[in-house]
């Protein structure tokens, strides 16, 4: 992938496809670019549109600076590469963290955006994410993470409770969350984490009023971080906005991939991003 230097970091990127409108995906904390080609990715270059996926700050082969990061670093960022690439105005897709980045830009920038669709991630955190985040943080902080304090944390996010009982889905879990242990440079996801801390202060609901561009909004049946009832009022608040909800799925929506790509693309076409055939 290549890197482009934005904002004094450099990020690493890639654009396949070369007609219609780019979909300019943001991932969530810790997780690389490499999850949207086991999402919606494949599905988005069938249907004949562009693709556009990069590495947030912290999450290499981007750069990693020393921690804390604020959002306001990562919509800057994002900004910035929007800017470099030079295809826009973009459909754009954020996971968690990466869905608030895409609220904000298309707050601030909407001559750079035509749709927003936030996977399990707009609006306002549910109190019980925060002191997930912050036993994130902190052991992310440390030299030497305890690894099954890691792969509890990581697993409680990617296991609903309807498949505790499950013995591969739990063992499926345990080697994901290892890939992302061994994977991300600890300071980026204690430095991403900071940043959805930031956000978690703050009101943000309120704001989704003003969103001027068309809204898909996925929520997991039981995502901790963003629960169904918080992003249902988010569709509520947001002038344009569609709801979609996953039933049995965790703030990870593993084994869904199929469904939330469908899903956008018939949002694209809904409002009149066709495939380009």
């Amino acid at each position: 992938m290549p890197l482009a230097r934005i904002n004094g970091t450099d990020l690493s990127y890639a654009v396949d496809g070369d007609r219609g409108t780019p979909v300019l995906h943001v991932a969530g904390s810790g997780q690389s670019s490499v999850v949207w080609e086991m999402q919606t990715v494949p599905a988005l270059l069938a249907a004949g549109h562009r693709t556009v996926v990069f590495d947030n700050r912290g999450m290499p082969p981007s750069a990693v600076p020393p921690a804390p990061y604020t959002v306001e670093d990562l919509v800057a960022d994002t900004v910035g590469l929007m800017e470099h690439l030079n295809l826009g105005p973009f459909h754009t897709i954020g996971s968690s963290l990466g869905g608030l980045v895409t609220q904000a830009v298309a707050l601030r920038r909407p001559d750079l955006v035509r749709s927003v669709t936030f996977l399990q991630g707009c609006g306002d955190l549910s109190p019980a994410a925060v002191p997930v985040l912050e036993a994130t943080a902190e052991l992310y902080a440390l030299d030497t993470p305890p690894p099954a304090a890691l792969r509890w944390l990581a697993a409680d996010g990617l296991v609903p409770p309807t498949r505790w009982h499950d013995t591969r889905a739990v063992a499926e879990a345990r080697e994901l969350t290892a890939e992302i242990i061994a994977g991300p440079a600890g300071a980026g996801v204690a430095g991403q984490t900071a940043a959805t801390l930031e956000w978690a202060a703050q009101d943000h609901l309120t704001e989704l009023a003003e969103l001027s561009v068309p809204a898909l909004v996925v929520a997991s049946e039981w995502d901790r971080m963003f629960p169904p009832a918080l992003l249902r009022r988010a569709v509520e608040t947001i002038p344009d906005a569609r709801y979609l909800e996953i039933d049995g799925a965790a703030h990870v929506p593993t084994g869904h991939s199929a469904t939330i790509a469908a899903a956008v693309l018939d949002f694209l076409k809904e409002i009149g991003e066709p495939s380009a055939d």
